[in-house]
């Protein structure tokens, strides 16, 4: 999905758009999309324009008056300012394009979900509105509703190109006999990824959580009643690692055989007691069990050759039969 998306962030800065319109619009509208308008407090925040002439204000002050007092500075902030909007008249029209393809990207629900994001992280940080409005605007936004806007027009442009490719992904057909064939001819390739069942105790702080490692290796209490014991206080779980990851924790995972208890250890604001349960080296896949990454194997190098050659051409398409109308006071 990583090459798809840096091959698709090719396609949509080549503008081929048949005619682009002015019109002297009422409101802040700085460009609209066929049904989907930009506004300026977007345009303004996406493109960092108001932040980055505060900074040259304040560092290059010559060349800021130049840059904001002369014909030729004024010129080359429109262009500037411009070529920024084109950057969102595209993402829209891409993910305008994909929803021409019976795909629905569930905008209202997205929106609602960024709104709601947005609002618990401001309301557990125990800042005022009037700081948060200091936060926001020294990252570029004039407001809260700005700032949603941003990060969900990020997240909608991202699900448009995922549920596309899924949707080119499960269009292609695959015989079974094609699949057991593949899978044959490669089975080898197919391993399961070596991993560990963890049970792992969380205590607040170092003295308690050195105490209790001291009494279950002194064999006061085994690992496991103490496990339940914080189980029920929902402060221990298990959990499954991939040992392939790389961290510090599961390397010493890799060294030690089932059973080894770790010292306590510190993550983030609280302390934790792990114990290796159980550890599941790497085996070779039964055809069952290596079904579905034989079918994305076989299927993903089409979705790519779609995405890298197919898609250019049906979205120039679309952008060709689009309209685009910019504000003329602003451009």
């Amino acid at each position: 999905m990583k090459k798809v998306f840096l091959s698709l962030m090719v396609i949509i800065t080549i503008v081929s758009f048949s005619t682009v319109k002015y019109m002297d619009f009422k409101d802040n509208t700085v460009v609209k999309v066929n049904n989907d308008k930009v506004n300026s407090e977007l345009l303004n925040a996406t493109s960092k324009s108001i932040l980055i002439l505060q900074d040259l204000k304040s560092k290059y002050g010559e060349f800021y008056n130049t840059l904001t007092g002369t014909a030729t500075g004024i010129k080359f902030l429109n262009t500037y300012n411009k070529e920024q909007a084109m950057k969102l008249v595209n993402q829209y029209l891409f993910i305008q394009f994909v929803e021409s393809k019976g795909i629905n990207l569930n905008r209202d629900d997205l929106k609602k979900i960024y709104v709601q994001k947005v609002n618990d992280i401001f309301s557990k940080s125990n800042i005022s509105p009037k700081d948060i409005n200091l936060y926001l605007l020294s990252k570029g936004y004039s407001s809260k509703e700005v700032y949603v806007e941003d990060n969900y027009l990020k997240a909608l442009y991202k699900k448009a190109i995922n549920e596309l490719y899924l949707k080119k992904y499960d269009e292609i057909p695959l015989k079974e006999d094609e699949i057991k064939s593949y899978y044959n001819k490669n089975s080898k390739a197919y391993v399961s990824k070596p991993k560990a069942d963890l049970k792992v105790i969380k205590i607040n702080n170092t003295d308690e959580a050195s105490l209790t490692y001291k009494k279950i290796i002194d064999g006061y209490y085994t690992f496991d009643e103490v496990y339940n014991m914080f189980k029920d206080k929902n402060e221990a779980e298990k959990i499954t690692v991939n040992l392939n990851d790389n961290d510090k924790v599961l390397a010493q995972v890799i060294k030690n055989a089932s059973g080894y208890i770790f010292e306590p250890m510190k993550y983030g604001d609280h302390y934790e007691i792990i114990k290796i349960e159980k550890k599941y080296p790497s085996k070779n896949l039964s055809y069952e069990e290596a079904k579905n990454y034989v079918e994305r194997d076989l299927k993903d190098p089409i979705v790519k050759k779609y995405f890298s050659e197919e898609l250019q051409k049906e979205f120039d398409k679309f952008k060709k039969n689009s309209e685009i109308i910019f504000n003329e006071k602003m451009f």
